[in-house]
């Protein structure tokens, strides 16, 4: 998971979860609520600045969201997809 550490960093920095200790790429975010679905909105957004990739429709679901490790594998998806759609129009 290429994006796995980033995003655990990200979380912590930008003030998306309230942590005293750094967040591993595996540990649960939804589910135990270490982040709630506003702070998600706002990830969302975040991720489609920093990464150019649209987050929407089934990519939207919670388990893409539960651990850095997920979002990173929904990242590459995504960007792999925009990659392919680059060559494709080339």
């Amino acid at each position: 998971m290429r994006y796995a550490d980033e995003l655990c960093e990200l979380l912590t920095t930008e003030g998306f979860v309230d942590v005293d200790v750094d967040l591993t790429a595996d540990e649960p975010l939804l589910s135990t609520g270490v982040l709630d679905s506003l702070e998600l909105v706002r990830l969302v957004g975040a991720l489609t600045d920093r990464y150019g990739v649209a987050i929407a429709g089934n990519d939207l679901n919670f388990g893409n969201f539960e651990t850095c490790s997920r979002i990173s594998l929904l990242l590459e998806r995504l960007m792999a997809r925009v990659a392919a759609d680059r060559v494709a129009a080339d």
